[in-house]
């Protein structure tokens, strides 16, 4: 699966096995502490990763694209 930030500054891929698609380490935010997610921080939605820094997560997510292997 890929999910990718939309053109311009925000250009990202990230790309992820459905495995830890399933297991919940990988998932999109729409919200912040029970509020949605301000523009600033990725609205409507940004990727989150387990395990991984926020500044390596997609701030502002285009498209998600689930891919044959």
């Amino acid at each position: 699966m890929s999910i990718n930030g939309p053109e311009g500054p925000y250009t990202k891929t990230e790309r992820f096995p459905l495995k830890d698609i399933f297991s919940e380490k990988v998932f999109l935010a729409y919200q912040v502490n029970g509020a949605d997610l301000p523009q600033r921080n990725g609205y409507p939605l940004r990727l989150v990763v387990e395990d991984s820094y926020g500044d390596a997560w997609i701030k502002y997510v285009d498209t998600i694209k689930a891919e044959k292997v």
